[in-house]
């Protein structure tokens, strides 16, 4: 009989996912073209949403760059606490610092293993073993071995497909949010320029 949770086993990370070792230099290969460029920067930390990003020209990539496709997961192994994991949402390149991971499909749900990643169950694998002190760095081959719990497909994807109804939620909630404080801001200024109107007659 299954386990309650729906684990059925455990599995390492690079048996679930492939490196991709595939590399652009924008600059030379691309340089009058809008490039899709991904920095650490742009991934937000513990939900690994895309943030401030836009696309740049290739003549301002100057580095060879990891290539990466629509679904594919960006690890970030700088700062590795920052916890910064991205399914890939375009083709595009990114930071070096961060490692890029093709899912297999058949034993993992893109959406299940990001979270997976982002969980506190792989930091406390990985943390321990950074290295550096300004800028510390997890080595590529510890981020491979990270232990994922692994249910079957059909509950990866029931839990994935939660995961991101619950982030389009919050996303919508944070947006919401901004407008309400936009417009707040805008009777404010509304009612002390009116104020200030009052006062000079």
């Amino acid at each position: 009989m299954q386990p309650a949770t729906g684990v059925e086993s455990r599995a390492t990370l690079s048996e679930v996912a492939r490196l991709v070792n595939e590399r652009a230099t924008p600059a030379i290969e691309m340089p009058a073209w809008e490039v899709n460029y991904v920095s650490l920067g742009n991934i937000a930390s513990n939900t690994g949403e895309l943030v401030d990003f836009a696309p740049v020209l290739g003549s301002h990539i100057l580095s060879s760059s990891p290539k990466f496709r629509k679904g594919d997961l960006l690890y970030g192994r700088m700062r590795p606490y920052l916890n910064k994991v991205w399914l890939a949402e375009f083709d595009g390149v990114c930071s070096g610092e961060a490692i890029v991971l093709r899912p297999d499909l058949r034993r993992t749900d893109p959406c299940y293993l990001q979270a997976i990643l982002l969980s506190e169950l792989t930091l406390d694998q990985i943390v321990p073993y950074q290295t550096g002190t300004s800028l510390p760095r997890v080595p590529t081959q510890r981020v491979l071995k990270v232990q994922i719990l692994l249910p079957n497909l059909k509950r990866q994807r029931e839990i994935g497909r939660e995961v991101a109804k619950r982030r389009e939620h919050a996303k919508y909630l944070r947006a919401k949010a901004e407008t309400t404080l936009s417009e707040a801001k805008e009777r404010v200024e509304q009612m002390i320029l009116g104020n200030a109107t009052d006062a000079t007659h």
